[in-house]
């Protein structure tokens, strides 16, 4: 991966011109370095983008007028409208063949569908200010793969935004313990798994059981190194410019058991499914078959969220199925620490098992992968082999293994806290969070020009 030293300049400028500008042009201006930065990513998804803004904007405006005269039924009526209109457009991009999901499209829908439902719970006030709405909607940061922001903690956070000190130096350090630590697990370890798991997945026939067992590992890293990497980047990012985002991952494979899982990754998209699904649906109010119901449909959601092949349907339907089983099991379970210890154990591996489904995104290939990785091939040769067919030498493989050794221990001590590792790095003395934050930035700067020659786009920028 190449470290983009377009978004280095982008970062710069604009906390300079910010810093420098009347605090009455911060939005603006914010806005307009959004809208430049999508452009330069995606000319198509900075114009769908903005059609949905000002749409959403207009259709919050008519449900406040609306609810101003008294006619709350009507102002529902447009709520509802604006959000099933919302829904489809995804739907459209999505299931249309031939069709591209422009780049952070279903997030910033789902910010849409929440703004509109919010104004008709009274959760949320009609953003008027066009600018700050539409940089609710466009903050580049989140623009690519969320977190899915609600507008309840957005706005207030842009009306505080001309208090802002934007030259804070507790700030500027919490930032970049954000900041490093994201890059280190998105470039250091997400770019170089990726890596093993491509050569793996594409060729899973001449690899063997234990290098396909490994590359399934390897991708549950991955995609978490990939994802919540991006998540720390954006929400260190967005601190610099006074904003503070959702944070998006809490140690998730540290998880007791499946439902903590949940509680844990993709906190975002989670609280979304759970406030505008799954509690409007009746939850667990109604009893056990309906809260198993409720849960399965949340779930089969999130797959056709993920994508339109079989595979997601699968990943979806085993994550019902784990839920669906540890609330008939979790009163038995939790009364015994075995029992606990092993269900943790269990939920590693069975969210490990549905992420190959997820990774290959057709059902039946996925069920060919598996039935090759359970045969019996020999085990060291074959994995050497492969390594070398890779052309990844056994010292990068070792390199890699180092990173991914202290990704797990600080996630482990910082587990422990009950805190993210930036947020436990954080509570260090001054001198300690700086050596923290120099090696991860040297780290990342030597494997962001040096590392391997895949593409590292974001996993989640498909979705």
């Amino acid at each position: 991966m190449q470290i983009s030293f377009f978004s280095f300049v982008y970062i710069a400028v604009m906390f300079v011109l910010i810093g420098v500008a009347k605090e009455f042009l911060r939005i603006p201006i914010m806005f307009a370095g959004s809208i430049i930065y999508i452009y330069h990513l995606s000319p198509d998804a900075a114009v769908i983008l903005l059609t949905v803004t000002i749409c959403v904007y207009f259709a919050g405006l008519i449900a406040g007028f609306c609810k101003e005269k008294g006619y709350q039924k009507l102002c529902g009526a447009v709520c509802v409208i604006g959000s099933l209109a919302s829904a489809c457009s995804l739907l459209f991009f999505k299931y249309i063949p031939g069709l591209l999901v422009p780049i952070g499209f279903s997030f910033y829908i789902f910010s849409s569908i929440s703004y509109l439902i919010d104004i008709r719970r009274g959760d949320v006030k009609v953003e008027k200010n066009i600018f700050k709405f539409a940089l609710f909607m466009t903050w580049c940061p989140k623009f690519i793969s969320g977190p899915i922001e609600r507008g309840s903690s957005f706005f207030p956070q842009l009306d505080r935004l001309k208090e802002v000190r934007l030259f804070d130096i507790d700030v500027l350090v919490e930032a970049l313990v954000y900041i490093s630590w994201g890059a280190f697990l998105k470039v250091a370890i997400a770019d170089n798994l990726a890596a093993y798991t491509d050569f793996v997945f594409e060729h899973h026939d001449a690899c063997g059981s234990v290098w396909m067992a490994v590359a399934s590992l390897f991708y549950t890293l991955q995609i978490y190194a990939d994802f919540a990497g991006y998540s720390y980047a954006a929400f260190g990012i967005s601190l610099l410019f006074g904003l503070r985002l959702t944070e998006n991952f809490r140690n998730p494979y540290l998880a007791a058991n499946i439902s903590d899982f949940w509680r844990r990754w993709h906190v975002s998209l989670s609280n979304f499914f759970r406030d505008y699904v799954y509690i409007p649906l009746g939850g667990s109010r109604k009893g056990q078959l309906r809260k198993i119901l409720n849960l399965i449909i949340v779930f089969m959601l999130s797959g056709i969220w993920h994508g339109v092949g079989t595979g997601f349907l699968i990943w979806g339907g085993l994550h019902a199925l784990y839920n669906v089983i540890y609330v008939l099991t979790h009163r038995y379970t939790d009364r015994y620490p075995v029992s606990r210890v092993l269900v943790r154990i269990l939920t590693f591996i069975g969210v490990s098992f549905a992420w190959i489904f997820f990774r290959i995104g057709d059902a039946g290939l996925a069920f060919t992968y598996i039935k090759d990785m359970v045969s019996i091939t020999p085990v060291f040769s074959i994995f050497f082999m492969v390594l070398e067919g890779m052309g990844i030498s056994t010292r990068e493989f070792k390199l890699l293994m180092a990173w991914i050794i202290i990704m797990i221990l600080l996630e482990l001590i910082a587990n422990r806290h009950k805190k993210s590792v930036p947020d436990m790095v954080l509570s260090l003395n001054f001198t300690l969070r700086e050596a923290f934050c120099l090696f991860f930035v040297v780290i990342t700067l030597i494997f962001g020009n040096y590392g391997p020659d895949i593409d590292s786009n974001l996993i989640y920028m498909q979705f």
